[in-house]
Protein backbone atom coordinates (compact mmCIF):
# COMPACT_ATOMS: atom_id res chain seq x y z
CA UNK A 1 0.00 0.00 0.00
CA UNK A 2 2.69 2.46 1.08
CA UNK A 3 4.45 2.10 -2.31
CA UNK A 4 1.35 2.11 -4.61
CA UNK A 5 0.82 5.82 -2.85
CA UNK A 6 5.02 6.81 -3.55
CA UNK A 7 4.30 5.60 -7.25
CA UNK A 8 0.97 7.43 -7.68
CA UNK A 9 3.03 10.92 -6.00
CA UNK A 10 6.05 10.09 -7.71
CA UNK A 11 4.07 9.95 -11.40
CA UNK A 12 2.23 13.32 -10.58
CA UNK A 13 5.54 14.92 -10.02
CA UNK A 14 7.68 13.49 -12.95
CA UNK A 15 4.05 15.30 -15.14
CA UNK A 16 4.30 18.34 -14.10
CA UNK A 17 7.12 18.53 -15.94
CA UNK A 18 6.21 17.30 -19.33
CA UNK A 19 2.61 19.90 -19.19
CA UNK A 20 1.27 22.67 -17.99
CA UNK A 21 -1.62 20.37 -16.07
CA UNK A 22 -4.30 23.63 -15.96
CA UNK A 23 -4.19 24.00 -19.72
CA UNK A 24 -4.96 19.70 -19.70
CA UNK A 25 -8.55 18.48 -19.46
CA UNK A 26 -8.38 15.13 -17.29
CA UNK A 27 -10.64 12.75 -17.95
CA UNK A 28 -9.47 9.81 -16.35
CA UNK A 29 -8.40 8.88 -12.32
CA UNK A 30 -6.43 5.87 -10.89
CA UNK A 31 -7.14 5.46 -7.65
CA UNK A 32 -6.60 3.44 -3.69
CA UNK A 33 -9.11 3.34 -1.33
CA UNK A 34 -6.69 3.68 1.95
CA UNK A 35 -9.06 2.69 4.25
CA UNK A 36 -8.82 -1.01 2.79
CA UNK A 37 -5.35 -1.50 4.71
CA UNK A 38 -8.17 -2.02 7.91
CA UNK A 39 -8.70 -5.62 7.11
CA UNK A 40 -4.77 -5.84 4.84
CA UNK A 41 -6.77 -5.08 1.44
CA UNK A 42 -5.32 -3.96 -1.20
CA UNK A 43 -7.38 -1.64 -3.64
CA UNK A 44 -7.09 -0.31 -7.06
CA UNK A 45 -10.13 1.83 -8.98
CA UNK A 46 -10.43 3.26 -12.33
CA UNK A 47 -12.65 6.38 -13.22
CA UNK A 48 -13.41 7.88 -16.36
CA UNK A 49 -15.33 11.38 -16.62
CA UNK A 50 -18.12 10.88 -18.81
CA UNK A 51 -18.55 14.12 -21.50
CA UNK A 52 -21.96 14.23 -19.70
CA UNK A 53 -20.21 15.43 -16.52
CA UNK A 54 -20.51 12.12 -14.59
CA UNK A 55 -18.22 9.05 -14.62
CA UNK A 56 -17.85 5.35 -14.22
CA UNK A 57 -15.91 3.51 -11.72
CA UNK A 58 -14.51 0.16 -11.96
CA UNK A 59 -12.85 -1.45 -9.05
CA UNK A 60 -10.98 -4.18 -7.77
CA UNK A 61 -9.74 -5.20 -3.92
CA UNK A 62 -7.41 -8.43 -2.84
CA UNK A 63 -7.36 -9.07 0.53
CA UNK A 64 -4.84 -11.17 2.23
CA UNK A 65 -6.30 -11.05 6.41
CA UNK A 66 -4.17 -12.99 8.72
CA UNK A 67 -5.77 -13.08 12.58
CA UNK A 68 -3.80 -15.41 14.61
CA UNK A 69 -4.48 -16.56 18.40
CA UNK A 70 -8.01 -14.64 17.11
CA UNK A 71 -10.23 -15.01 20.88
CA UNK A 72 -13.36 -17.38 21.27
CA UNK A 73 -16.42 -17.59 23.24
CA UNK A 74 -16.04 -21.52 23.64
CA UNK A 75 -13.42 -21.80 26.10
CA UNK A 76 -13.16 -25.60 25.05
CA UNK A 77 -11.32 -23.98 21.63
CA UNK A 78 -8.17 -22.59 21.33
CA UNK A 79 -7.83 -21.20 18.32
CA UNK A 80 -4.37 -21.09 16.30
CA UNK A 81 -4.59 -18.90 13.09
CA UNK A 82 -7.65 -17.97 10.50
CA UNK A 83 -6.61 -16.71 7.02
CA UNK A 84 -8.40 -15.15 4.75
CA UNK A 85 -7.91 -14.29 0.75
CA UNK A 86 -10.14 -13.51 -1.49
CA UNK A 87 -11.45 -10.58 -4.17
CA UNK A 88 -14.18 -7.96 -4.41
CA UNK A 89 -15.53 -5.95 -7.35
CA UNK A 90 -17.29 -3.51 -7.84
CA UNK A 91 -19.11 -1.30 -10.47
CA UNK A 92 -20.56 2.24 -10.03
CA UNK A 93 -22.03 5.05 -11.87
CA UNK A 94 -21.45 7.98 -10.30
CA UNK A 95 -23.87 11.39 -10.58
CA UNK A 96 -22.03 14.54 -9.94
CA UNK A 97 -24.34 17.64 -8.80
CA UNK A 98 -21.72 20.29 -7.71
CA UNK A 99 -18.36 21.30 -9.07
CA UNK A 100 -16.99 20.70 -12.45
CA UNK A 101 -14.93 17.27 -14.07
CA UNK A 102 -13.74 15.38 -11.04
CA UNK A 103 -13.77 18.31 -8.64
CA UNK A 104 -17.92 18.17 -6.62
CA UNK A 105 -20.38 16.58 -5.10
CA UNK A 106 -21.80 13.38 -6.29
CA UNK A 107 -24.10 10.30 -5.31
CA UNK A 108 -23.50 7.14 -6.94
CA UNK A 109 -24.82 3.71 -7.23
CA UNK A 110 -23.15 0.73 -7.42
CA UNK A 111 -23.05 -2.92 -7.57
CA UNK A 112 -20.42 -5.34 -5.82
CA UNK A 113 -19.33 -9.13 -6.15
CA UNK A 114 -17.40 -10.92 -3.43
CA UNK A 115 -15.19 -14.43 -3.47
CA UNK A 116 -13.17 -15.25 -0.65
CA UNK A 117 -11.97 -18.42 1.26
CA UNK A 118 -11.15 -18.60 4.83
CA UNK A 119 -8.61 -21.54 6.07
CA UNK A 120 -8.10 -21.87 10.11
CA UNK A 121 -6.77 -24.32 12.20
CA UNK A 122 -7.29 -24.78 15.91
CA UNK A 123 -7.11 -27.21 18.92
CA UNK A 124 -10.98 -28.36 19.97
CA UNK A 125 -11.03 -29.89 23.61
CA UNK A 126 -14.06 -32.56 23.86
CA UNK A 127 -15.33 -33.62 27.19
CA UNK A 128 -18.53 -35.26 28.72
CA UNK A 129 -18.46 -32.85 31.88
CA UNK A 130 -17.29 -29.50 32.46
CA UNK A 131 -14.33 -30.50 34.31
CA UNK A 132 -12.75 -33.56 32.16
CA UNK A 133 -11.79 -32.76 28.79
CA UNK A 134 -11.38 -36.24 27.09
CA UNK A 135 -9.97 -35.80 23.59
CA UNK A 136 -8.13 -32.62 22.18
CA UNK A 137 -8.45 -32.57 18.06
CA UNK A 138 -6.49 -30.72 15.44
CA UNK A 139 -9.12 -29.31 13.31
CA UNK A 140 -8.74 -27.34 10.05
CA UNK A 141 -11.26 -25.37 8.28
CA UNK A 142 -11.83 -24.33 4.86
CA UNK A 143 -14.96 -22.20 3.94
CA UNK A 144 -15.65 -20.48 0.87
CA UNK A 145 -18.41 -17.55 0.12
CA UNK A 146 -19.64 -15.54 -2.56
CA UNK A 147 -21.30 -12.80 -2.36
CA UNK A 148 -23.25 -9.87 -4.14
CA UNK A 149 -24.54 -6.87 -3.30
CA UNK A 150 -25.88 -3.73 -4.46
CA UNK A 151 -26.21 0.28 -2.48
CA UNK A 152 -25.39 3.90 -2.93
CA UNK A 153 -22.79 6.04 -1.92
CA UNK A 154 -22.45 10.28 -1.24
CA UNK A 155 -19.13 11.78 -1.02
CA UNK A 156 -17.54 14.61 -2.21
CA UNK A 157 -14.09 14.41 -4.61
CA UNK A 158 -11.44 17.25 -4.57
CA UNK A 159 -9.30 17.97 -7.66
CA UNK A 160 -5.92 19.24 -6.80
CA UNK A 161 -3.98 21.24 -8.90
CA UNK A 162 -5.43 19.00 -11.54
CA UNK A 163 -3.23 16.50 -10.81
CA UNK A 164 -4.04 15.15 -7.22
CA UNK A 165 -7.20 13.21 -6.83
CA UNK A 166 -8.60 12.89 -3.25
CA UNK A 167 -12.07 11.76 -2.14
CA UNK A 168 -14.54 10.40 0.10
CA UNK A 169 -17.36 8.77 0.41
CA UNK A 170 -19.76 6.57 2.42
CA UNK A 171 -23.63 4.69 1.79
CA UNK A 172 -25.60 1.48 2.81
CA UNK A 173 -25.21 -1.99 0.98
CA UNK A 174 -26.80 -4.88 0.46
CA UNK A 175 -25.20 -8.09 0.33
CA UNK A 176 -26.83 -11.18 -0.19
CA UNK A 177 -24.45 -14.90 0.63
CA UNK A 178 -25.25 -16.47 -3.25
CA UNK A 179 -22.95 -19.42 -2.67
CA UNK A 180 -20.96 -21.02 0.62
CA UNK A 181 -19.38 -24.24 0.82
CA UNK A 182 -17.90 -25.39 4.69
CA UNK A 183 -15.38 -28.31 5.32
CA UNK A 184 -14.43 -29.21 8.22
CA UNK A 185 -12.09 -31.54 9.07
CA UNK A 186 -9.65 -33.68 11.59
CA UNK A 187 -6.31 -32.43 10.54
CA UNK A 188 -5.06 -35.70 11.91
CA UNK A 189 -7.32 -37.79 10.23
CA UNK A 190 -9.14 -36.07 7.85
CA UNK A 191 -12.48 -37.30 8.87
CA UNK A 192 -15.35 -34.66 8.27
CA UNK A 193 -16.49 -32.72 11.57
CA UNK A 194 -19.53 -30.43 12.10
CA UNK A 195 -18.98 -27.03 11.22
CA UNK A 196 -18.60 -24.22 14.32
CA UNK A 197 -21.69 -21.35 14.25
CA UNK A 198 -19.28 -18.74 13.57
CA UNK A 199 -18.66 -15.37 12.03
CA UNK A 200 -18.00 -15.94 8.23
CA UNK A 201 -14.67 -14.66 7.71
CA UNK A 202 -12.77 -13.90 11.06
CA UNK A 203 -13.92 -12.62 14.10
CA UNK A 204 -12.52 -9.38 13.73
CA UNK A 205 -14.64 -8.85 10.17
CA UNK A 206 -18.36 -8.47 10.65
CA UNK A 207 -20.61 -11.16 8.50
CA UNK A 208 -22.12 -7.98 7.51
CA UNK A 209 -19.04 -7.80 5.50
CA UNK A 210 -20.34 -10.45 3.19
CA UNK A 211 -24.20 -10.35 4.49
CA UNK A 212 -26.78 -8.41 4.87
CA UNK A 213 -27.18 -4.58 5.50
CA UNK A 214 -23.49 -2.62 5.48
CA UNK A 215 -22.03 0.05 5.37
CA UNK A 216 -19.40 1.15 2.42
CA UNK A 217 -17.25 3.92 2.70
CA UNK A 218 -13.72 5.17 1.49
CA UNK A 219 -10.77 7.42 1.31
CA UNK A 220 -9.09 7.14 -1.80
CA UNK A 221 -6.25 8.91 -3.07
CA UNK A 222 -4.85 8.78 -6.84
CA UNK A 223 -3.70 10.30 -9.62
CA UNK A 224 -5.23 12.45 -12.63
CA UNK A 225 -4.71 12.04 -16.31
Amino acid sequence: MKHFIIVLLLGTSLSGFAQNSSEVKRTYAIRTNLLSAIYNTLNISYQKLKTNGNSVVIGASYMDFNDFNESSNNSYVNNNYTTVVGVAITSEYRLHFTGEGFQGGYVGGFGRAMFYERIAGYQNSISTSSQMPIEILDVKEKFNFGSVGVGFVVGYQFAIQNRVTFDFFGGPVFQALVYQDKITRNATTGARLESRKINELANNIPDRYISGYGLRGGITLGILF
